[in-house]
């Protein structure tokens, strides 16, 4: 069976120092190769956070974030530009 060309395991997204504000929840997702997901929900559930943490823009609290099975929490910024250069694509949807 091939790896998954995205998986997320129990991520945790929180912002904030003196007052925490826990915006993912333990967020689960695995997507196979030839698979097609929608990411759907009111303003301010998380969908951005979550593609910014998938784009490997942002690193999640905790949890783990793979892509083509490979970890992305212990690369560096340089590894991690090289990682999204090589597997991902994405367009913004505001451009300024």
């Amino acid at each position: 069976m091939p790896d998954p060309v995205l998986e997320l395991r129990g991520v945790i997204k929180e912002f904030g120092d003196a007052v925490v504000t826990r915006v993912l929840h333990g967020i689960d997702l695995r997507v196979m190769p030839g698979e097609f997901a929608a990411l759907i929900g009111p303003s301010g559930s998380g969908k951005s956070t979550l593609l910014n943490l998938v784009g490997l823009l942002d690193r999640p609290t905790s949890g783990e974030v793979r892509v083509q099975g490979e970890r992305t929490d212990a690369l560096a910024d340089d590894e991690r530009t090289a990682l999204r250069a090589r597997c991902l694509g994405f367009v913004f949807q505001f451009t300024t």
